[in-house]
């Protein structure tokens, strides 16, 4: 039995219940209680009211007083609170409130629901307590649609650079008599889709190929951009005069004009598939690799052309000769300067690892032929452990082998599925799908 001797206990515990009442009412933050089973509201301050609309809320069913509630398990929550003896809380709840004469407005919240109980323990009522967190909700909402906008429109760009990427390396190698060519390109950085290294190889008009190799400064679309103008150029000039020497003194003056291109470093061979013969400039690039076939591979003696665009333009070329069967490597050093690895040793390192993936030593892959193997697997096992910071070119990896007989076709193509998905499925250290840009062999 309630006594006036407890009203003055509790209000010496609490306050003045004509405060307490107030300082409850000014609240800002929404309380309210549910007595019995029919979960009628007993208590609500101002800022229940006013969040909902309504003054004449006391002593209404929970269901009568939010009719717009019903679908949207409001009260289903209270139900099972009363029910079950057992809390409830909620954060970021989403739902839709309808004031008398309104229209309806979606709102979100914070809220726990907690048992209220009788002397004899048995559930006699529910008291809410909920924040209203519409405004940060929204925010986080308008945030995330920024960031979906943002992250389209990124993917959209990086479409575009791909796309600009692939029209400005070649979308084949030829096909010749007495000669397998294959390629790869690898980027350093996914993410930009494009880079300054690039590859070629040039169908001659005399028989020979040209098998180029090549690297602009940086990385991102303008090293593309100047990667591009510098292939297109050597390619021109090698159909044109058949002249390493002449082609290079031709990049040599671009590289003066041309923003971005100077200190280009370049490799050109140019094989005779019926000779063997191989011509060959390294122009600030490092020196061809031989796999002779059969035996251990050796790097061609440097021939100590500069950068383009560096000195006075000096391009002298060396000579060697490829017996049938023989590879010829040409890489930018992006396969070389890897984390974890000083220059002496991963030169050697590459040398020993063509040689083994040439005679099928590394990865058996009885249906491949050598220059195929070379091209992915050197990518694969040199980089899955130590990774790579640089684009990594390989024929450019440039490889080419004599004794194959092929008909005189020159075939184009946009990344073969077939060599796509060997290098892809191949557990390249670091590299995503996206960042292998051409794979090819002919």
């Amino acid at each position: 039995m309630h006594s006036d001797s407890d009203d003055g206990e509790l209000s010496s515990l609490v306050g003045d219940a004509a405060v307490v009442r107030r300082v409850f009412d000014e609240m800002a933050v929404i309380v309210l209680a549910i007595a019995g089973g029919d979960l009628r509201i007993s208590v609500a301050n101002s800022a229940f009211r006013a969040l909902v609309g309504r003054s004449s809320l006391i002593g209404l069913p929970l269901r009568e007083a939010f009719a717009d509630l019903a679908g949207q398990q409001v009260v289903e929550m209270h139900e099972r609170v009363y029910a079950t003896g057992e809390p409830l809380s909620q954060r970021g709840f989403r739902g839709q409130l309808e004031p008398e004469g309104g229209e309806r407005f979606e709102v979100f919240f914070d809220f726990d629901l907690m048992p209220t109980r009788g002397s004899d323990g048995a559930v006699t009522g529910i008291i809410g307590v909920v924040r209203d967190v519409t405004a940060g909700a929204r925010e986080t909402r308008d945030a995330q649609r920024r960031a979906a906008r943002a992250e389209q429109r990124y993917a959209e760009a990086r479409d575009v650079i791909t796309t600009l990427q692939e029209e400005l390396l070649p979308s084949g190698v030829p096909v010749l008599p007495r000669v397998r060519i294959a390629a790869s390109h690898l980027l350093a950085d996914a993410d930009t889709a494009a880079g300054g290294d690039w590859f070629d190889a040039v169908a001659l008009p005399d028989g020979r190929v040209g098998l180029v190799v090549g690297d602009v400064v940086g990385h991102g679309v303008s090293a593309s951009a100047v990667m591009g103008q510098l292939r297109v150029l050597l390619h021109e000039r090698l159909v044109t005069t058949g002249d390493i020497t002449t082609s290079l003194r031709a990049l040599h003056a671009a590289a003066t004009r041309v923003p971005g291109a100077h200190a280009a470093t370049v490799c050109v061979a140019l094989l005779n598939p019926t000779t063997g013969v191989v011509e060959y400039c390294t122009a600030g690039r490092p020196p061809p690799l031989l796999l002779p076939a059969g035996a251990e591979a050796r790097y061609l003696p440097p021939t100590g052309a500069a950068p383009l665009g560096v000195g006075e333009g000096r391009f002298g070329t060396a000579r060697d000769r490829l017996d049938d069967a023989d590879m010829l490597l040409l890489y930018t050093d992006g396969i070389l300067e890897r984390p974890w690895r000083d220059l002496a040793g991963a030169t050697v390192e590459l040398a020993a690892a063509a040689t083994d993936i040439a005679a099928d030593r590394a990865l058996r892959e009885p249906y491949s032929v050598p220059v195929e193997r070379v091209t992915t697997q050197a990518l694969e096992l040199l980089t899955r452990v130590s990774g790579y910071t640089d684009d990594i070119t390989l024929n450019p990896s440039c490889t080419a082998q004599r004794g194959h007989s092929s008909g005189p076709l020159l075939l184009s193509g946009r990344r073969p599925r077939g060599a796509a998905r060997r290098v892809e499925g191949s557990g390249v250290s670091g590299a995503r799908p996206a960042s292998v840009r051409r794979v090819m062999s002919r």
